[in-house]
């Protein structure tokens, strides 16, 4: 079913993230996690309800601040290390969480594919006509309610989550937002600022080397491809355990899902699920569907012991399980060898994905329409107020919530189709005819009603529905 938001909703949702915790905020008690029953926190910043012992020892603080010097060393030299033996032997062994945003951002290529103006253009444009801003609203409370940087409702954070969320939607109008994007998207702003998470999500959404576009889009094309390729592999690198899950009926489409949608965020313990981000960083969406593989294998005798329903729970509950990390990084180098060896490596290709160059010039256009529209709404304003000054009596202005053009996504795409044919005919040495000043002011009073924009819903959209109904599993 459709979640789309109306005018007055989403200015309503707008405001509050604006205002914040300030004076004024209107906060539910539900809204914030009470604090009081949690005991500690550990060193990612999740907060429990148990004491934690997070003091590490002496030795592996010194271990840990020698390895974040020498990956300091590697990231101010990046040309040089990049895709060296040595960069590859040092991810194994994992990144020091002090760096990791820092070579996040090299390894993505950031500020090669970061333009200029378009985040917040996009988050600007996005406050005012996203349609997703409610659905936007609704999942930003529910992520990671248990992490300090997200547990305050309309905090920093989660006004930062709502940004670059909303942002999004906007610049990549294909896709919008989906549910699983925010668990991705706070990760990263854990350790990049707003624009640099934004500039990570096109890269890991809408690039050829992770493309994560097809597990987002609506029919989820390539989850399906992903599940197929899961039970294939399963068949010919587990066999035994293969046959076991097939008599109790255990199907991949039932475990593999939430792996696959979230990066494994919520499937596996987090210090591992950033042991396993820094792999995909480096190596791409292959390691998504190696470590699947990987995660029946290193369990493969209780799996084999338990029947179907025991089976389901033990795979659905995997992030309260004990995982050796490093164990879980050399086993999954060596299925992703494995992989190679039985030429099953090659990844299903089942979405064409819109080039990075051409969502970034649809952006721009956006942008400058937006500022068209502003232009013009000012230049009436003043209008009206000259003529209230002259007639001594105030003029009505067109649209009264300061935004003069089309309040909704679908007929601003029209719009936005309508100002690229122009700038074809412009191409074409076709100048667009202007209309005189003076034919300006004799237009009819009632053109304004015209020119006042209806709230108008997108079509139903099926995403909202699986993915709930896929976080219920």
């Amino acid at each position: 079913m459709a979640n789309h938001t109306s005018s007055e909703e989403r200015e309503q949702i707008v405001a509050k993230y604006d205002l914040g915790r300030e004076e004024g905020a209107i906060i539910n008690d539900w809204e914030n996690p009470d604090l009081s029953i949690y005991k500690s926190t550990d060193r990612y910043g999740f907060m429990h309800k148990i004491p934690v012992q997070e003091i590490l020892p002496e030795k592996i603080v010194q271990l840990e601040r020698e390895r974040a010097l020498k990956w300091s060393k590697m990231v101010a030299n990046w040309p040089k290390y990049n895709g060296s033996d040595q960069l590859y032997r040092r991810i194994n062994k994992g990144i020091p969480n002090s760096i990791r945003g820092e070579v996040w951002k090299h390894v993505l290529e950031i500020e090669k594919v970061k333009h200029s103006d378009i985040f917040e253009g996009m988050r600007n444009l996005g406050r005012k006509i996203s349609p997703d801003i409610r659905q936007i609203d609704l999942d930003v409370l529910r992520t990671f309610r248990d992490h300090i940087m997200y547990c305050e409702r309309y905090g920093i954070k989660q006004q930062s989550l709502f940004h670059v969320l909303v942002a999004y939607s906007m610049y990549n109008p294909g896709l919008g937002y989906c549910q699983g994007m925010s668990s991705i998207a706070a990760v990263l702003l854990m350790y990049l600022n707003e624009e640099d998470a934004f500039w990570a999500m096109v890269v890991m959404i809408g690039t050829p080397k992770f493309a994560m576009h097809g597990l987002l889009i609506p029919g989820l094309p390539k989850l399906v491809a992903y599940c197929q390729q899961h039970g294939q592999i399963r068949q010919r690198l587990l066999p035994k355990l293969d046959r076991h899950l097939q008599m109790e009926h255990v199907d991949p489409q039932e475990y593999c899902p939430p792996w696959f949608v979230k990066c494994y965020l919520d499937s596996v313990p987090f210090q591992l699920a950033l042991r396993v981000w820094d792999a995909m960083m480096f190596e791409g969406e292959r390691v998504i569907l190696a470590l699947s593989i990987v995660m029946l294998k290193m369990h493969q005798k209780i799996l084999l012991r338990y029947k179907e329903d025991n089976i389901r729970i033990f795979l659905q509950e995997m992030s309260k399980h004990a995982f050796d990390e490093d164990d879980v990084i050399a086993e999954l180098r060596s299925t992703l060898d494995d992989l190679v060896k039985v030429n099953m490596d090659q990844l299903p290709s089942v979405v064409e994905l819109q080039s990075l160059d051409e969502l970034n010039l649809q952006a721009i256009e956006n942008i400058e329409q937006d500022q068209r529209q502003q232009a013009m709404l000012k230049n009436e304003q003043e209008m009206r107020s000259q003529m209230a000054e002259r007639t001594g009596r105030a003029q009505p202005v067109g649209a009264s919530n300061g935004v003069g053009y089309i309040s909704e996504a679908t007929g601003f795409r029209q719009q936005q189709q309508q100002d690229s044919n122009s700038q074809g005919r412009r191409r074409h040495n076709k100048p667009v005819p202007k209309t005189p000043p003076e034919l300006l002011r004799q237009q009819p009073a009632q053109e304004e009603v015209v020119r006042q924009r209806r709230d108008v819903p997108r079509n139903g959209d099926v995403r909202t529905g699986f993915h709930t109904d896929l976080q219920a599993r």
